[in-house]
Order: structure tokens, then C-alpha cells, then sequence
């Protein structure tokens, strides 16, 4: 934790990476499920075909969904209550 001022801090989270692989593929198999490929039926894309559409949108979509828990968590952890939402930086 790194307080920066009176009523601002900067926490650092760390999510698990097999957390985050669990939450990522099931986005995955969401979105295969979902999207429509020319050439393929709707059951059969593959993966790494997905991925390469939209995989830089799943990563931030599992971070996105992943983040508020763990922010949560942290915080909690320092005994710091959040009063506006938190700004996410890489």
C-alpha cells in the first residue's frame, strides 16, 4: 500500500494466475459459443481462432470481472474503506 495523500491510495492486487486462466477460458467458451466464423458451423470455431479475434478483449473482460473482488479484498485487508471507484492502471 502506498498512500499518497490524506484520502488517496495506491494498493497493488495480484490475481492468481489459475484464477485468472479459469476465469479467462470460461470467457472463452462464451465467446466461442457466441461468435460466427465464415467457414466454421457455430460449435466448431476454434479456440486459438477466437483468440485471435478477441483475445486482448477477453483478458480485459477477466480482469474487469476478477478486479472488484480482490480491490475489495486488499482494501479490506488495510482497513480502508473505498468512497468512489477505484482507477485501474496497469
Amino acid at each position: 500500500i502506498n498512500k499518497i495523500d490524506e484520502f488517496k491510495y495506491e494498493l497493488e492486487i495480484t490475481i492468481p494466475a489459475d484464477i485468472f486462466s479459469k476465469t479467462y477460458n470460461e470467457l472463452l467458451k462464451q465467446a466461442s459459443e457466441s461468435q460466427k466464423v465464415k467457414g466454421f458451423r457455430d460449435v466448431t470455431i476454434p479456440n486459438d481462432l477466437i483468440e485471435k479475434q478477441i483475445g486482448t478483449a477477453l483478458q480485459a473482460q477477466t480482469f474487469e470481472q476478477l478486479a472488484p473482488y480482490y480491490i475489495s479484498f486488499a482494501s479490506q485487508e488495510e482497513g480502508l474503506r473505498i468512497a468512489m471507484q477505484p482507477v485501474i492502471t496497469d
